[in-house]
């Protein structure tokens, strides 16, 4: 290959990298900031992450939007709700290392970028690792999936299915694009 599709593939690598440190940017704000739902008052106070009561307060249920609406669109029993939320905090808790290390290759790669000249196999060797972790997080995705679907009904677990099928479709479908029957 001669010098300048190097450059190119260089340039889209680090494209491709920039979006993926915003895509990920965006997952974590989405699990960073969660939506407050008032409950009659009560003498407890439940939240997400956290369990503990606090005595003289309203309920408060600290989810992440996209979870507390396919909680109230499976109509899960109180057992499955707590079965539900169980494996989605464990799956939060795998998944957060992993963001925290791709966050940490893509600040590598772009101190290399400030180099000069950079060093592009060291940027090749970071971005199989970020793809590796990527595939990671794929996986755990699917785990987890099973695992809910597991404690679902047929019918909740064919809801589950299309909210899923949904969100992935709308996540990774093209911006702006007119059909071509238009």
């Amino acid at each position: 290959m001669d010098n300048s599709r190097i450059k190119i593939l260089i340039y889209a690598l680090i494209f491709l990298t920039v979006l993926n440190l915003a895509a990920i940017g965006t997952i974590l704000y989405n699990i960073s900031k969660t939506q407050k739902i008032q409950q009659p008052a009560t003498t407890q106070q439940t939240t997400y992450f956290n369990t503990k009561p606090v005595a003289n307060q309203p309920i408060k249920f600290r989810k992440p939007p996209k979870l507390h609406r396919i909680l109230s669109q499976l109509n899960l029993s109180e057992a499955q709700q707590q079965q539900f939320m169980n494996i989605h905090q464990n799956y939060i808790r795998k998944i957060r290392p992993i963001f925290r290390q791709i966050r940490q290759i893509n600040d590598s790669i772009g101190l290399i970028l400030q180099q000069n000249p950079p060093n592009f196999d060291k940027i090749k060797r970071l971005s199989h690792r970020k793809a590796q972790l990527i595939e990671n997080l794929t996986l755990l995705q699917a785990h987890e999936f099973y695992e809910l679907s597991q404690i679902c009904t047929p019918q909740q677990r064919q809801i589950l299915y299309q909210l899923y099928k949904h969100r992935y479709h709308h996540k990774f479908r093209p911006k702006n694009r007119k059909s071509s029957r238009e």
